[in-house]
């Protein structure tokens, strides 16, 4: 006499397809997640770009903005005759 399975071979059967189609949808999930992962990033590089591109025009800026009162005074100073 055969024992007692009551139904479960076939119940397993349908929970282990149940379980691949879920291992299916979570890998789908994850190289959505990966492409929108590397999108981010590209647009974390190019606002670093655009940072680093913003420091340099302020340095030069912030050089020629004191640059021209320096040569002010010094024009001013030659004009008076310190120099001479």
């Amino acid at each position: 006499m055969p024992p007692d399975t009551n139904g479960w071979p076939k119940y397993a059967e349908v929970i282990w397809e149940e379980v691949g189609k879920c291992f299916d949808a979570i890998g789908e999930l994850g190289e959505k997640t990966d492409g929108r992962f590397e999108k981010v990033i590209d647009q974390q590089t190019e606002t670093q770009v655009a940072v680093g591109k913003l420091q340099i025009q302020a340095g030069v800026w912030g050089a020629i903005a004191g640059l021209v009162p320096s040569v002010g005074v010094l024009v001013f100073l030659a004009l008076k005759g310190v120099f001479s």
